[in-house]
Protein backbone atom coordinates (compact mmCIF):
# COMPACT_ATOMS: atom_id res chain seq x y z
CA UNK A 1 0.00 0.00 0.00
CA UNK A 2 1.49 2.93 -0.62
CA UNK A 3 0.25 5.05 2.19
CA UNK A 4 2.53 2.09 4.21
CA UNK A 5 5.52 3.66 2.37
CA UNK A 6 4.46 7.19 2.97
CA UNK A 7 4.01 7.14 6.12
CA UNK A 8 5.95 4.20 7.68
CA UNK A 9 5.32 4.92 10.99
CA UNK A 10 1.24 5.45 11.28
CA UNK A 11 -0.21 3.39 12.97
CA UNK A 12 -2.75 1.21 10.72
CA UNK A 13 -5.78 2.19 13.50
CA UNK A 14 -5.57 5.97 12.86
CA UNK A 15 -5.41 5.22 9.16
CA UNK A 16 -8.53 3.12 9.33
CA UNK A 17 -10.08 5.53 11.95
CA UNK A 18 -8.98 8.21 9.42
CA UNK A 19 -11.13 6.62 6.29
CA UNK A 20 -14.02 5.48 8.71
CA UNK A 21 -14.77 9.14 9.57
CA UNK A 22 -14.29 9.90 5.40
CA UNK A 23 -16.75 7.16 5.36
CA UNK A 24 -19.26 8.99 7.95
CA UNK A 25 -18.63 12.43 6.02
CA UNK A 26 -18.81 11.60 2.31
CA UNK A 27 -20.02 8.43 -0.21
CA UNK A 28 -17.88 5.71 -0.92
CA UNK A 29 -17.47 7.02 -4.56
CA UNK A 30 -16.48 10.91 -2.98
CA UNK A 31 -14.00 8.77 -1.13
CA UNK A 32 -12.45 6.75 -3.91
CA UNK A 33 -12.54 10.36 -6.02
CA UNK A 34 -10.66 11.91 -3.24
CA UNK A 35 -8.56 9.05 -3.27
CA UNK A 36 -7.89 8.23 -6.86
CA UNK A 37 -7.83 11.72 -8.28
CA UNK A 38 -7.13 13.87 -5.38
CA UNK A 39 -4.27 11.96 -4.19
CA UNK A 40 -1.97 15.11 -3.30
CA UNK A 41 -4.63 16.98 -1.12
CA UNK A 42 -5.24 13.56 0.34
CA UNK A 43 -1.49 13.30 1.47
CA UNK A 44 -1.77 17.11 2.55
CA UNK A 45 -4.86 15.96 4.79
CA UNK A 46 -3.10 12.27 6.04
CA UNK A 47 -0.08 14.79 6.49
CA UNK A 48 -2.00 17.33 8.56
CA UNK A 49 -4.14 14.56 10.59
CA UNK A 50 -0.77 13.21 11.59
CA UNK A 51 0.87 16.33 13.23
CA UNK A 52 -2.27 16.75 15.18
CA UNK A 53 -2.12 14.06 16.35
Amino acid sequence: MESSQSYPGWPLRNYLAFIAIHFKLNNCAVLAFRLRDRSAKTSLLLDIEWEDN
